[in-house]
C-alpha cells in the first residue's frame, strides 16, 4: 500500500484504479474507531474491521473483524502519546479483517469472526486478569444473498456458511475432547 499525501488516499501496489480509503468513527474497539474502505472500478465496496454495520442496533450481531492490541504512543506527534510512557497506551488495530461486501445492486455479503484474545502484564502491573489483547482468531460464519435495500444485513440470510473447529487428530489415550 502506499499513501498518496495530497489526497490521503491509498494506492495498491499494483494500483488497479481501486480507491482504498482508512476511515474513523466505527464501534469496533480500536483507538479512533478505524476501519478500512476499497471501492473497485466496478463500484464493489469492501469494508475491513467495521464491526457494527448500516442498521446496526443495540442486539444485532458484531463481525468482530478489528482485532486490537494496546501500542504506545512514545514521540510527541503519535497516537496515545501522553506526558508519561505508562499514561502513553492506547488500543490499536492490528488486523481488519473483511467484514461486509456491497455491490453497486445493493447485494451484500457478511463475514463475522470469532476473536482469540489473550492477556499480559503491562507496565509490570499484576492486577488480574491483566491488560487484554486480540492474539488471532477465525471466521466463524459467512452469509450470502443479503440486499441492503430489501430486508436490510440482519434479516435472515438465504445461504449461511458456518465454520467450526475441531481437534484436527483423533483422540486416543489420555486425549479427550
Amino acid at each position: 500500500m502506499v499513501k498518496d499525501t495530497t489526497t490521503g488516499l491509498w494506492h495498491p501496489r499494483n494500483d488497479d484504479g481501486s480507491r482504498v480509503e482508512k476511515l474513523s468513527g466505527a464501534s469496533n474497539g480500536t483507538y479512533n474507531g478505524e476501519y478500512w474502505k476499497v471501492t473497485t472500478t466496478d463500484g464493489t465496496q469492501y469494508f475491513f474491521g467495521w464491526n457494527h454495520l448500516p442498521g446496526w442496533q443495540s442486539g444485532n450481531a458484531e463481525t468482530q473483524s478489528a482485532w486490537t492490541v494496546p501500542v504506545y504512543g512514545n514521540n510527541p506527534g503519535e497516537p496515545c502519546n501522553q506526558a508519561t510512557f505508562a499514561a502513553s497506551s492506547c488500543t490499536q488495530g492490528w488486523r481488519w479483517n473483511l467484514d461486509y461486501v456491497v455491490d453497486p445492486h445493493n447485494n451484500a455479503t457478511v463475514y463475522y469472526y470469532q476473536p482469540e484474545t489473550n492477556s499480559y502484564a503491562q507496565n509490570l502491573t499484576t492486577t488480574s486478569p491483566g491488560t487484554q489483547y486480540t492474539r488471532g482468531g477465525y471466521l466463524l460464519r459467512i452469509e450470502y444473498g443479503l440486499n441492503t435495500g430489501v430486508g436490510g444485513l440482519y434479516a435472515q440470510p438465504p445461504a449461511r456458511v458456518t465454520f467450526d473447529i475441531a481437534e484436527r487428530c483423533l483422540p486416543s489415550g489420555a486425549v479427550t475432547l
